[in-house]
C-alpha cells in the first residue's frame, strides 16, 4: 500500500510477480487531508495576536492557508482516532441528527486544543475536535463503499485464493500519509471490522492480518525501492533505449515491455496511434 499525496494505491505483489489485475486505488491521501483541514480551520477556528485581545476568526485574516503551512499543521497537530473511539463519536453525532437508536451514546470529550504559531505574530487555536476528525476521511466509506482499508480487501479478494493468505500477511505499508500517528493501528482494527461482514467473511477466506516495517522511513521507502531496483540486473528487461524513446516520444508502462528490453514493433505502431 503507497498512500501517498493525491491518492492510496494498493498493489498485491506475488514472489516478486505483481497481480496487476488486481490493482486498487482511491483519491484519497495528504491533499484530500489538507483541503478537509483546511475547510474545518477557516470555518471554526480563530486566532490570537499580541495586538488585540480579543480572538479574530481565521477567515477574518483573508486568503487561504498554503500547503505547507497545512501540512506542518497536519503532521504537528493531528492524528488517528482507534476504531472503537471513532464508531462512538460516528454513533453520538447520528443520535443528536435524529438517525441514530434509541440507546444514548454519549459524545467522547475531544483531545486537548492546541497552539499553532503563524506569521505576524499571531496564534492559531486548533481544536481538538479538529485534531481528532481531520484523518477520518480516510476510513469513511464512499458511495462505492470504498476506503483506504478496503482497498486492500478487495486488492486480495482479486487474487487467486491460495496467495491470499501469504498477502494478507505480508503487508507493507508506504507514503507520507502514512506516517500520520495511528494510520497503521487504525488501518488493521478496520480491516479486522470488515472480515466480519457478508461482503468479505464468505469470499475472503482471510482470519489474520500483519503489517511489516519497510527498511525506511514510509516517505523514502519508494525511493530506495527504485534505488534497489536500478542495482539489479532485471533493470535492462524493464526499460527502453534513448533511441526508442526518440523514436516513439513516448514512455510505456513498464508492465508491457518486451522481453528484450524494448518496445515491439506491434506496441510502437500503437503507441504513435
Amino acid at each position: 500500500m503507497d498512500a501517498g499525496y493525491s491518492e492510496t494505491l494498493v498493489l498485491p505483489i506475488y514472489e516478486g510477480i505483481p497481480l496487476l489485475k488486481a490493482w486498487q486505488a482511491v483519491p484519497l491521501g495528504g491533499q484530500v487531508l489538507h483541503r478537509h483541514l483546511e475547510s474545518e480551520l477557516l470555518e471554526t477556528a480563530v486566532v490570537h495576536s499580541d495586538d488585540s485581545v480579543e480572538a479574530k476568526p481565521l477567515s477574518s485574516l483573508g486568503g487561504s492557508l498554503n500547503e505547507k503551512i497545512l501540512e506542518d499543521i497536519k503532521v504537528r497537530c493531528c492524528f488517528v482516532t482507534d476504531l472503537t473511539r471513532a464508531k462512538r463519536i460516528q454513533t453520538a453525532r447520528l443520535q443528536e441528527s435524529g438517525l441514530g437508536t434509541a440507546a444514548s451514546t454519549e459524545l467522547p470529550a475531544p483531545p486537548p486544543s492546541v497552539e499553532y504559531p503563524l506569521d505576524g505574530g499571531n496564534i492559531l487555536h486548533i481544536d481538538g475536535k479538529i485534531r481528532e476528525n481531520t484523518c477520518e476521511i480516510l476510513f469513511e466509506q464512499d458511495n462505492e463503499e470504498r476506503s483506504v482499508a478496503t482497498l486492500l480487501l478487495e486488492a486480495i479478494l482479486q487474487c487467486p485464493v491460495d496467495v491470499r493468505k501469504t498477502l494478507a500477511e505480508n503487508i507493507v505499508i508506504m507514503g507520507g500519509t502514512a506516517m500520520l500517528p495511528g494510520f497503521k493501528h487504525r488501518l488493521l482494527a478496520e480491516l479486522y471490522d470488515l472480515i466480519e461482514k457478508p461482503k468479505y467473511k464468505e469470499d475472503l477466506a482471510v482470519k489474520t492480518f500483519k503489517v511489516h516495517e519497510p527498511p525506511s522511513k514510509e516517505n523514502y521507502t519508494a525511493w530506495l525501492g527504485g534505488a534497489i531496483f536500478g542495482t539489479l540486473d532485471i533493470l535492462s528487461l524493464r526499460s527502453i533505449s534513448r533511441e526508442t524513446y526518440r523514436e516513439t516520444g513516448v514512455i510505456p508502462d513498464w508492465s508491457s515491455l518486451a522481453s528484450s528490453g524494448e518496445v515491439s514493433k506491434e506496441e510502437k505502431l500503437g503507441l504513435k496511434r
